[in-house]
């Protein structure tokens, strides 16, 4: 990706056939189905079938909320149910779907 941030201005544009700048990573280099931007967390699926990288998504969310909030499987999947996954990416072979789950709505479960 290449930070065109200026004055003004809030956008950043990625080339997949550039070699990555110092301190980026792709989707495919996250090997863990999880990351944590401080305000969210961000439940990661990443297949070469879309449905499967859904799939892996919710499941990654699940272990999630139930490992880390205590929350029993069936209420983790009713509160999926409100939360919509998101496509990272399908250019690539690889498809990519995220969840994307504010901190601060779990904090009272």
């Amino acid at each position: 990706m290449r930070n065109l941030l200026q004055p003004g201005r809030g956008a950043i544009s990625g080339d997949v056939y550039l070699p990555p700048e110092p301190g980026e990573v792709s989707w495919e280099a996250l090997a863990a189905p999880y990351a944590d931007t401080g305000a969210e967390h961000l439940l990661l699926g990443l297949d070469e079938d879309l449905d499967e990288a859904v799939r892996k998504a919710t499941r990654s969310a699940l272990t999630l909320l139930s490992t880390r909030y205590g929350l029993p499987a069936p209420i983790a999947l009713a509160y999926l149910s409100a939360a919509h996954p998101h496509v990272s990416q399908v250019v690539d072979t690889v498809k990519g779907v995220h969840f994307a789950v504010p901190k601060p709505t779990l904090e009272s479960l």
